[in-house]
């Protein structure tokens, strides 16, 4: 535990993520009401392992043309480079870039549709807070040191393990297994093989590109 909690505060994305919660929940008490704040999390709670499910699958490992070196270079920093080097610090955290969109995203999405500043900062905030707490179970999951103590969270822990050592085209949960349960995308081990580019993503999408 000692490695993932220094690890974990050492990184400067962390603390952006941080300040950006302890603002949102400074503006959330001028408003004097945080009962959107506890419906908000709820909801962001039960939707985040679908949203995550879907985000790992079709963004992370989205297709994209290695030769726009802009794209390349993004997807290097953003998912790629941790497949071929998973124990790679670097690539433990998301790209500020990446890891702010949805908190911004959906501070604009929940402002427009509700026409309430109030719920806007509440989904936002919900969302950062989850997000920390994301970056935390994925950090521990690469970490050897950190040993769940609960059998959810060995599972977790070893399905996350399988989606780096095993194939890539399952097992995409981080923080819950749940969606990959209920999409059907978390088989026994035993019954998949390995892939050939679990630890090269770029050459799969060179293949897919080069027959598309």
């Amino acid at each position: 535990m000692g490695k993932v909690f220094k690890t974990y505060f050492s990184h400067w994305t962390i603390w952006v993520y941080i300040f950006l919660a302890l603002k949102l929940t400074l503006l959330l008490s001028f408003t004097k009401s945080f009962s959107s704040l506890g419906i908000s999390f709820v909801i962001v709670v039960i939707i985040a392992p679908f949203a995550e499910w879907f985000l790992h699958k079709y963004v992370l490992h989205g297709s994209y043309n290695p030769l726009n070196k802009f794209v390349a270079d993004y997807m290097e920093r953003l998912h790629v480079g941790h497949h071929r080097e998973p124990q790679k610090v670097v690539y433990y955290f998301a790209p500020l870039s990446a890891g702010l969109t949805l908190p911004i995203g959906f501070f604009f999405i929940i402002l427009i549709l509700s026409q309430s500043l109030n719920w806007a900062i509440s989904f936002s905030l919900s969302i950062t807070l989850y997000f920390l707490f994301y970056e935390w179970i994925h950090l521990a999951h690469h970490i050897d040191e950190y040993r769940p103590k609960t059998k959810p969270g060995k599972r977790l822990k070893k399905a996350h393990k399988w989606h780096h050592f095993k194939n890539e085209n399952y097992w995409w949960g981080i923080t819950s297994a749940f969606g990959d349960h209920i999409l059907k995308t978390f088989p026994e081990p035993q019954d998949i093989s390995k892939s050939e580019t679990v630890l090269n993503l770029e050459k799969r999408f060179k293949e897919e590109n080069a027959f598309s």
